[in-house]
């Protein structure tokens, strides 16, 4: 017996629209081209299984849960049905009324399809649509891969300063974090990156060369920072202290701490920074740091000298949450002037809606974290 061909996401939807079966889901002109959906953040108090019935109806439709075996996921229904939205072209939203504190709900309109094998289309509502089978899926971009997982994924760019003076800067990408080791010694550690800080053959000053050796040679056997689920982990294994911070000029509630030895401690955790992106593009809080300072051997924050008197300091930047703070600014989160960025995320950010996006992500994160 051959397998059930599972449905369109668009006749799919027209024929709930034209059914009536589910609350709050209604066509809104009589042309039958223009619908809302309810479409309530699952943070409210308010929120009930009767805000996703048409999110499961579609999990059940397409494959996606079974009832009888599967565990309610509703933030997983709500994403796939946004994304099986995302990637029909004759779809597109036309309001966004999901923060209403009344009616949350976004209102989409069905365009005509174009373009090959319209010549002979099905008819409903007066509005043709094809049943050929789907084009092949457009790129993903870079933004859509980070979200498909609530797992810290990501490179790194790491700069290394001696008194303030740049001697090192590297990108490490496709890694699980990172291992400091002085020139000479490896970390061993495979799914780690080797960051070999340079010896300070190139300074004048003998007492800093000295002082600034010892420290090296105090890191073998590695300071070591690693992602492991949603968190970014530090620990040392070495003699020499290390101190660290979320910002180069740190403030009274700027994490910190110093890197226990032979303990990881969570330095990072990605909900905590979509919580703070969030909270930034709302303009309820300041910008999240997404740079990360180390001092190698000496005590820091110090009040009495900045972070360049440092005999070494190394800032590490966590490229996801830098591509995530890049995208808000582009989302109108700050009126600096226009940053750079990379090309690929600026072209699907209207079609992604940036803060509707992270904030379906925080929910997800949250539900999986409590269940």
């Amino acid at each position: 017996m051959c397998a059930q061909q599972r449905p369109l996401i668009v006749p799919w939807l027209v024929e709930q629209l034209d059914a009536q079966q589910y609350p709050g889901v209604a066509w809104l002109n009589p042309e039958r081209t223009r619908f809302r959906v309810p479409w309530k953040h699952g943070s409210r108090q308010s929120i009930s299984t009767e805000d996703f019935q048409l999110f499961e109806g579609w999990a059940i439709a397409s494959g996606r849960f079974n009832p009888k075996t599967d565990k309610r996921t509703p933030s997983e229904w709500k994403r796939n049905f946004r994304a099986a939205l995302n990637r029909k072209s004759e779809i597109q939203m036309v309001e966004d009324n999901s923060t209403d504190s009344d009616d949350p709900h976004k209102v989409f309109e069905i365009q005509p399809p174009t373009g090959p094998g319209t010549e002979n289309p099905l008819s409903y509502g007066g509005l043709p649509y094809n049943l050929d089978p789907a084009p092949p899926e457009a790129p993903v971009s870079p933004l859509q891969e980070i979200m498909e997982t609530n797992k810290l994924e990501t490179d790194f760019e790491v700069r290394a300063y001696y008194r303030g003076q740049l001697v090192f800067s590297r990108v490490f990408n496709n890694v699980k974090g990172l291992c400091f080791v002085p020139t000479g010694f490896c970390g061993n550690y495979p799914e780690l990156a080797d960051v070999v800080l340079p010896a300070p053959n190139t300074i004048h000053d003998q007492l800093q060369v000295s002082l600034t050796e010892r420290i090296l040679q105090g890191l073998v056997p590695g300071v070591v920072l690693r992602t492991e689920g949603a968190s970014l982990l530090g620990t040392r294994r070495g003699p020499s202290h290390v101190y660290w911070n979320h910002s180069e000029f740190p403030a009274v509630v700027t994490p910190r701490g110093e890197l226990p030895k032979e303990q990881f401690s969570c330095l990072y955790n990605l909900q905590h920074f979509v919580q703070e992106l969030i909270g930034y593009m709302e303009k309820q809080n300041g910008s999240p740091n997404y740079s990360l300072w180390l001092c190698f051997g000496e005590e820091w924050p110090d009040a009495h000298r900045s972070w360049k008197k440092k005999l070494i300091m190394v800032q590490v930047i966590v490229k996801t949450f830098e591509m995530l703070y890049q995208l808000s600014q582009a989302g109108g989160a700050s009126s600096l002037g226009e940053v750079e960025r990379d090309l690929r995320i600026s072209d699907t950010l209207q079609g992604l809606e940036f803060l509707a996006q992270l904030r379906e992500w925080e929910e997800k994160m949250e539900v999986e974290f409590h269940s």
